[in-house]
């Protein structure tokens, strides 16, 4: 059989089945060549990152390692977690050229976004002698509505940027509020003391395509993404910058207070201490694994590697795991119901049948071990709204790839029952 290239083998026929899956659930407009391609290509990274990530994640989980496997071992996770980074901003990018950029509010935890903020700029901020600086109003709401995933991207993608362009001194990120009239708008200042934007590039700093002869160094892709995103919530940024002495961006955009009450005292010194206390590495080295030696689990995707990396992220558990390959057999397995599953954890997009609809035949089933069996969406493509689709859809959580293995512990001590429970 004659060999495929790259470019062709990037369009396989097993690959356009999840694209084709995954088109079924989400019914979005038809995208153009350009912007299709670049979605195609950048989900063919993520699927071969989940299981580099994952499986490097294993080594890092091992005790006694020796030092140099464990920092080299943390550069792969640090550098991966950039690489997410870059391809979750090619995704936006090309779903701002095919208008397919939407925005979902939610109600959520402002303390809860920024602590997600920090944690993804710990990366680049550990390896540089910068002190960084928290500042909360005392007063901000503990809850508002908006749609949290975007502005947490937006956010991101400026303090990332802030972090990768300052060799030392300080960043200095502030959280606060201000009202207008009855609207209430969210307030966000990122100060560095780093490179600086040069006067004649200031036109340029949000730009969508780094041009010859109007490259401006450090400001790229990220964000003319985070201006597209407040643009688009109604909200504005502004740059104050002097070249080789820093710069500051504001950016104001409207939200609603979901509650009132302010963060609490504790809360606000969490996060002011978390940057320094909670690496996440870290955490995953000294995350405690509570047995569940009664518990029986069903893993689902169709990727025997994606197989083999949760496998191994959940067995320092105890637990009994098992595989299937598709939906189908997925759901011949809880029909049968010989064996019985304390939860499912289900990949979204499968040729034949994906996720959504195998998690809706089962709910379907008449029995209540299938209407209430715990079911956690495993997917690739967690963006905004996906929450909303998952539990709509019958499943009760879902966990982004690259698996974060914080986030499968929290869900896992959520939705297993121990014999001892």
């Amino acid at each position: 059989m004659e060999k495929k290239g790259w470019l062709n083998s990037l369009f396989s026929s097993e690959r356009e089945k999840k694209q084709e899956s995954q088109n079924q659930v989400e019914m979005k407009p038809k995208t153009s060549l350009e912007a299709d391609f670049l979605i195609k290509v950048s989900q063919e990274i993520r699927f071969s990152l989940n299981s580099i990530m994952g499986f490097n994640d294993l080594i890092l989980g091992k005790k006694d390692l020796n030092e140099e496997i464990f920092e080299n071992s943390t550069k792969i996770h640090n550098s991966g977690v950039a690489l997410l980074g870059v391809i979750n901003n090619i995704l936006d990018f090309a779903r701002m050229k095919s208008g397919n950029l939407e925005l979902i509010p939610v109600d959520y935890e402002i303390s809860s976004l920024i602590r997600n903020v920090i944690s993804l700029n710990m990366a680049n901020a550990e390896v540089k002698p910068i002190k960084f600086n928290l500042n909360l109003d005392a007063n901000l709401p503990s809850r508002l509505i908006g749609d949290e995933l975007r502005l947490r991207q937006a956010f991101n993608n400026m303090l990332s940027n802030a972090f990768k362009y300052t060799k030392t001194g300080t960043i200095e990120w502030s959280v606060g509020f201000e009202y207008a009239g009855k609207d209430f708008w969210l307030v966000s200042k990122i100060k560095d003391s780093g490179a600086g934007i040069k006067e004649e590039d200031m036109k340029d700093l949000f730009s969508k395509y780094n041009q010859p002869g109007a490259r401006i160094e450090g400001m790229g892709l990220g964000l003319a993404i985070a201006k597209e995103i407040i643009d688009m919530m109604g909200g504005v940024i502004e740059v104050e910058s002097k070249h080789g002495k820093g710069t500051i961006f504001t950016v104001k955009v409207k939200q609603q207070v979901q509650n009132k009450t302010p963060l609490d005292e504790k809360v606000i010194s969490n996060l002011k201490n978390f940057y320094i206390q909670s690496n996440k590495t870290e955490k995953k080295l000294k995350l405690v694994y509570e047995q569940m030696p009664s518990a029986r689990i069903l893993v689902v995707d169709d990727m025997s590697l994606n197989l083999e990396v949760a496998k191994g992220l959940m067995r320092p558990y105890g637990m009994q795991i098992d595989t299937a390959p598709s939906g189908k057999i997925a759901l011949a397995k809880v029909i049968n119901q010989s064996t019985r599953y304390s939860a499912i954890f289900m990949d979204y997009m499968m040729p034949e049948m994906n996720g959504v609809e195998t998690v809706r035949k089962i709910r379907a089933l008449d029995s209540d071990y299938a209407k209430n069996i715990p079911i956690i969406a495993l997917t690739a493509n967690a963006e905004a709204g996906g929450e909303k689709i998952f539990l709509e859809s019958g499943f009760n959580d879902f966990i982004g790839k690259p698996i974060d293995i914080i986030k499968l512990d929290a869900v896992l001590k959520k939705w297993i029952k121990t014999d001892e429970a």
